[in-house]
């Protein structure tokens, strides 16, 4: 190890002068100070300096059969044949649409400069870029537009008396007057990475009706990144609790004349308005799942702005969106700052069939039905027991005394079929499956459930689950990756609210764990009820999926929250291998996976059918194969 670190430091002093990149100087850098650095200090700065070298190799932007360019751009002049590539993929586009850039300026500073060099030195030059300058710094931004010109696109400067108190009635004259295809909003001091309008471009042509583009974003301070936020793809529900979309939001223009054009005080509530607005008239929404641009926390803001009262606003553009809608129902603050909990009056007729499967363990099942009965606050339902062979006396003693349903069968444990024969049986509106290891925390669980399940568009719904820790056991699933479906925010101490608060609002994904699992009755008879070829694993994503495949939305709540103490009643027991064909890269790349004994042909019957969308499931916040933002 002295030898290693003997050489590296010679060969730093060897290239101070030389030409050699950054990054081989900074891996030398780490190796000179390997004898005084901790292992696991160590071990996270060479993987931190090897993916971002990773990123800038062109080769394999060549080889990967992707077009998609790494965030970090930084070096690319370094490889001539990427950017050769580029101008020819551009050449090869049918559409090339106009990209108006709108950019109000709130003062003169030197932040604006940034924001117009990010713009010149994009890879996609057909655009133009507006600037709505309060009067009373045309002088100074006119300098600045001076310097940053040559080279750059068109800029076009338009003057406002007042701006940051008329910039709804700024953007609309910018509506009127440029000639864009798409319409792109900045703020003074934010910048785009090289490659954004291409990434628009790349969209545009790929989705040819899309209305609404937006992109992943870093969050940076004097040019220093602090944070990269992941978003997932288009979730209406997840829009109503929170504007996530944010930057960089590209709009094609004929769209937002069609939805009014602009209305609103600030830029955060202007663009959520008119995304609402958008939305009402038709969903084309698309991801760009890149960071693309970089959000400056030191820009300037316009008079009179602060968070508190443009989150009120936007609590206003909500309520709007709703009357406009037809939606009955209230608009409060979330559990989280800045976000928003839209409430829906509660069918209180409604009857809910809770189903539990169980066998013995009477103490998990007597803990589980004591909680639904001390804690609800809801009282239309029943409880419908369904014992799998329990040979326990305490368990037949319970059932004897229990006032609620049982029903008993003594067949091989299948978790699809025992709920299918309970739902059977039940006679409520809504289904609730249960497992019975579980513990009901908020008093209002069932209306929680309930009040998304009555909605007609929505398939299934699922709650927030807790271990016995406290720690997060279930906020929605992801699908994709080595294990087909996976926990987002797993382990996440539940005070953090997730990633970037996600486990804490309420949104849509593909699938829910059927530990605590809501539909309408009509809805599971639809679809089919439980894959009864799927014995233990994947029959809550099958059933979900089916649901979806039917045009329905799933939904997650936080604001049904119970204990989960996994695996309470049954071990993991035996297991066989499932082989399947994980794409990555493009490629099929053969995986094997454990599933539990008997299971094999079903799982890879599942992930047969389900094999689209779980490879090209826009609720992961990173591509499969990678590290996901959990």
């Amino acid at each position: 190890m002295k030898t290693l670190i003997r050489l590296s430091r010679l060969l730093l002093l060897m290239l101070r002068d030389s030409n050699v990149s950054e990054g081989v100087r900074t891996a030398l850098y780490h190796l000179t100070r390997l004898e005084e650095t901790p292992p696991h200090q160590f071990s996270q700065s060479i993987n931190a300096w090897s993916k971002r070298m990773s990123t800038l190799q062109h080769y394999r932007y060549r080889l990967r059969g992707s077009t998609n360019l790494p965030d970090d751009l930084t070096l690319i002049e370094d490889y001539p044949d990427i950017l050769k590539q580029i101008e020819q993929e551009i050449a090869a586009f049918q559409h090339q649409p106009l990209i108006t850039l709108m950019l109000p300026v709130y003062s003169g500073d030197w932040l604006i400069e940034q924001t117009l060099r990010s713009v010149g030195a994009q890879f996609y030059r057909n655009v133009e870029a507006y600037l709505l300058v309060d009067s009373q710094f045309v002088a100074d931004v006119q300098q600045i537009v001076a310097k940053t010109q040559e080279g750059s696109c068109r800029v076009k400067l338009k003057q406002f008396e007042n701006l940051s108190q008329n910039l709804g009635l700024a953007f609309n004259e910018v509506l009127n007057d440029c000639e864009g295809d798409f319409i792109g909003f900045l703020s003074s001091g934010d910048t785009i990475s090289r490659n954004a309008t291409l990434e628009t471009l790349r969209v545009a042509n790929r989705s040819a009706e899309v209305d609404i583009i937006y992109s992943d974003e870093r969050q940076s301070a004097a040019g220093d990144a602090i944070r990269t936020l992941r978003k997932p793809g288009w979730s209406r529900d997840l829009f109503l609790s929170a504007n996530y979309l944010q930057n960089f939001l590209c709009c094609r223009k004929q769209a937002v004349r069609d939805a009014g054009g602009f209305s609103g005080r600030f830029e955060s509530d202007i663009k959520y308005d008119l995304v609402l607005r958008m939305i009402e008239k038709r969903e084309r929404v698309e991801h760009i799942p890149q960071a693309i641009y970089r959000n400056e926390v030191h820009k300037s803001y316009p008079d009179g702005f602060n968070a508190g009262a443009s989150f009120e606003l936007q609590k206003k553009v909500v309520e709007a969106h709703l009357k406009r809608s037809g939606v009955d129902g209230e608009v409060h603050s979330g559990l989280i700052r800045g976000s928003i909990r839209v409430r829906r009056p509660i069918d209180t007729n409604a009857k809910i069939s809770i189903i539990i499967p169980t066998r013995d363990k009477i103490d998990l099942l007597e803990q589980c039905i004591d909680s639904i009965e001390t804690n609800s606050t809801f009282r239309n339902y029943e409880i419908i027991i369904i014992d799998n062979g329990s040979v326990e006396a305490a368990s037949a003693n319970y059932f004897a005394n229990t006032k609620h349903e049982v029903i008993r069968n003594t067949e091989e444990f299948n978790y699809s079929r025992l709920n299918n024969i309970a739902a059977r049986q039940a006679t409520g509106d809504h289904l609730l499956f249960l497992n019975n290891d579980t513990e009901v925390i908020a008093p209002d669980w069932l209306e929680a459930l309930l009040e998304h399940s009555q909605r007609p568009e929505v398939g299934a719904v699922g709650a927030k689950l807790l271990f016995r820790n406290g720690m997060i056991q279930h906020a929605g699933m992801v699908l994709g990756g080595p294990w087909l479906a996976e926990h987002v925010n797993l382990f996440t101490e539940i005070y953090d609210h997730g990633y970037m608060g996600f486990a804490d609002v309420i949104r849509n994904f593909n699938c829910m764990t059927g530990a605590c699992l809501m539909m309408r009755a009509s809805v599971f008879q639809q679809v089919g009820g439980f894959d009864e070829s799927l014995t233990i694993t994947y029959n809550d994503v099958d059933l979900c999926l089916k649901a979806r495949a039917q045009g329905y939305l799933v939904v997650y709540t936080p604001h049904a929250l119970l204990y989960h103490y996994e695996r309470g009643t049954r071990g993991k027991g035996e297991v066989d291998i499932a082989e399947i064909a994980l794409k990555l890269n493009g490629e099929d790349v053969p995986h094997k996976m454990a599933v539990p004994r008997g299971q094999a042909g079903g799982v890879e019957q599942f992930y047969l059918r389900w094999r689209t969308i779980i490879e090209n499931d826009l609720n992961r916040t990173a591509p499969p194969g990678e590290t996901l933002d959990i």
